[in-house]
């Protein structure tokens, strides 16, 4: 689904340690919600509606695929260079 970061690859390598991994999910050129609403406050009502469309049907998409997010929060939900709601953190 468009919306959703792509996960790329994991490498072999776990911490032993700490039990740690890396991930490695595309590159999205924007900024998070979060990160909009500290540095320009309160969004227009017809950007939220777009947002939250563009989030419906890809928590839609994944539902109907079996897959839960379980991690959504302002921090995950990003917005690419096009205005496009991306969401990230899908695999938790």
């Amino acid at each position: 689904h468009y919306n959703l970061i792509k996960f790329h690859y994991c490498p072999d390598s776990i911490n032993k340690d700490t039990f740690e991994m890396t991930l490695i999910y595309e590159f999205c050129n924007g900024a998070s919600i979060n990160k909009l609403l500290e540095k320009y406050g309160d969004l227009e009502e017809k950007v939220i509606k777009i947002y939250i469309k563009q989030i419906l049907e890809c928590l839609k998409f994944l539902n109907e695929n079996g897959v839960e997010h379980k991690n959504l929060k302002s921090s995950n939900v990003l917005i690419d260079g096009n205005g496009t709601v991306r969401l990230a953190d899908t695999l938790i």
